[in-house]
């Protein structure tokens, strides 16, 4: 519920400031995109624990934690303001023991496409995102274990302010879940991006 807080607080303060940023905006033409992010939630995948009171100080969990997407904004149509992104990504997540060598990590690639509605330097999109081999790796001093889960499909919801013409900041909230065997993993994720146009 923090993250929540704190996502709603970044909106508006950007809002608050968007006069003061150099002009830009929506200008309806093709753009290469390369997106740099953090994100975080959904459930536990391993933990890292205190060894001398138990307490949990790190958490692998399934939506997190760095991405990368790079991609495409196909503008849809001269007149309109909507455009369509489509990008292909990696998200990874690591997590590792203080006191040996024991780490954990889960990787995933994705593939995103998300229609835009572009107002001034802003704009707000809904989506689909695809997540391909999701995989969980843990290896320990006793041995190691991986475990790869199903593909797949999710929905995303990003919203971006243009800092400039090139460059823009976002947050982003995406709802999905893996699934191995009879068992579901939730990985929901909320997190902030930078995207760069080139």
């Amino acid at each position: 519920m923090k993250q929540i807080y704190l996502l709603v607080i970044c909106v508006f303060s950007s809002l608050s400031y968007a006069d003061t940023f150099p002009k830009a905006e929506y200008d309806h033409q093709f753009h290469w995109i390369l997106s740099f992010g953090l994100q975080n939630g959904g459930d536990p995948l391993q933990e890292v624990v205190r060894v001398n009171d138990g307490v949990v100080i790190e958490k692998l969990r399934a939506g997190g934690f760095s991405a990368m997407h790079v991609g495409g904004i196909l503008p849809l149509g001269q007149s309109s303001d909507f455009s369509l992104q489509f990008t292909g990504g990696y998200l990874y997540d690591e997590i590792s023991s203080n006191i040996n060598e024991d780490k954990a990590w889960f990787r995933r690639s994705t593939a995103e496409l998300i229609p835009f509605y572009n107002f001034g330097r802003q704009r707000v999109g809904l989506g689909l995102a695809a997540h391909f081999s999701p995989t969980f790796v843990e290896k320990t001093v006793e041995g190691d274990f991986s475990a790869e889960f199903d593909d797949a499909l999710g929905a995303v919801l990003q919203y971006d302010v243009m800092y400039s013409q090139s460059l823009s900041f976002g947050f982003r909230a995406e709802y999905i879940e893996y699934k191995i065997s009879n068992e579901v993993i939730q990985a929901p994720s909320i997190g902030i991006q930078a995207n760069f146009l080139f």
